[in-house]
């Protein structure tokens, strides 16, 4: 489920940002059970250049209304 949420994470920022981010994995991750879940993420991904980076993102999900938002996806590094 988390590296599921990681990927979609990504997928959305790319798309949102049009930069060609890719999905490579998460390594760590905790989410919280609110009215869904709040997940952070720590995440691998690989840009348009091909040069690996790290990311931070949070990602609210609720599977009953087919709710998932992107609230926050930056670079660590």
């Amino acid at each position: 489920m988390v590296q599921e949420i990681g990927r979609w994470a990504v997928a959305e920022h790319a798309r949102q940002a049009s930069d060609g981010l890719q999905f490579k994995r998460v390594v760590s991750g905790m989410f919280q059970v609110v009215s869904g879940k709040n997940f952070k993420l720590r995440i691998d991904a690989v840009n348009g250049d091909g040069k690996e980076g790290m990311y931070r993102a949070e990602v609210y999900d609720q599977p009953w209304t087919q709710t998932r938002t992107l609230d926050y996806f930056v670079p660590t590094n």
